[in-house]
């Protein structure tokens, strides 16, 4: 299915979340609800090589305000889209955003994760495999230690940089 299929087919797609963003819907948890929102947003843009890093959505005079920060895969590893790439998704995402608020007023901001910006779930560790990093955490006697390196894995429990020195394997509490 070309990208222009997918587009056109967005047309009358109902979101995964309750109609009030502010709120969970009834038995779904706010993460659930989050991870769901981020795979309809990969299913939409997967076709033009970009994915959903972290998405903020919260209520403010009556808006919802949506922040999406979208990578660019290339070959496996997350990179900044550039602004044609966020162009195309702005397009393609207000097809789905405006018929999901049909008369709601929204604001959606898109951007890269920009190269400071701290990794705040596993999810995206994941996503930067591959990528350097700067990585703080405390060692074995409680000290402050900070790595930079490359990310070769994450799981549920470690976390695994190469550094010039080899590789090294952090807990994930």
């Amino acid at each position: 299915m070309s990208c222009d299929a997918v587009s056109a087919a967005l047309r009358g797609t109902p979101l995964f979340l309750g109609r009030d963003m502010g709120r969970n819907a009834k038995g779904i948890s706010r993460t659930c609800a989050y991870e769901s929102l981020r795979n309809e947003i990969d299913a939409i843009l997967g076709c033009y090589g970009l994915q959903a890093v972290d998405i903020s959505v919260r209520r403010s005079s009556g808006k919802a305000l949506l922040d999406i920060y979208l990578a660019k895969m290339n070959s496996g590893i997350a990179c900044s889209p550039n602004t044609s790439d966020l162009e195309e998704a702005s397009s393609v995402l207000h097809i789905f955003f405006d018929d999901y608020f049909r008369d709601q007023d929204y604001v959606m901001t898109l951007s890269s994760p920009g190269l400071n910006r701290c990794l705040k779930t596993l999810y995206e560790l994941k996503l930067f495999n591959g990528r350097m990093a700067n990585v703080s955490f405390a060692d074995e006697n409680g000290e402050s230690v900070s790595v930079v390196g490359k990310i070769v894995s994450a799981d549920d429990d470690k976390l695994a940089l190469f550094l010039n020195s080899g590789e090294v394997i952090i807990p994930i509490d």
